[in-house]
């Protein structure tokens, strides 16, 4: 996973990155607002591998702190593996990033 991953966001849609879930599950995530930018998006997880061609990844919201969002927010992953991670937004005005950073852990 190249480190960070920074997504610009400037309109409605699914935005979605995966993580290198073997290195490391310290995973931050940070939904950005432009100033005077608006928006509501929901961020999710899943477990599922992206290279296994016979299941579609399932997304699952990201708890109920961080379904349909209106102000910057961000979160932290450290006790459990997670493979992708995802915005969803439905509504947006001006510019929002998405940006991803993964700690590698110690071997």
């Amino acid at each position: 996973m190249a480190n960070p991953i920074v997504i610009p966001i400037s309109g409605t849609g699914t935005y979605s990155t995966y993580v290198d879930w073997a290195s490391g599950y310290n995973i931050s995530w940070f939904c950005e607002a432009a100033s005077g930018a608006t928006g509501s998006y929901t961020v999710n997880i899943t477990g599922d591998d992206p290279n296994d061609t016979t299941w579609t990844p399932v997304w699952i919201a990201d708890g109920v702190a961080d379904i349909a969002q209106t102000t910057s927010k961000s979160n932290y992953y450290g006790g459990y593996l997670i493979r992708g991670i995802q915005v969803v937004f439905t509504a947006i005005t001006g510019n929002w990033r998405f940006v991803v950073l993964q700690a590698m852990s110690a071997r």
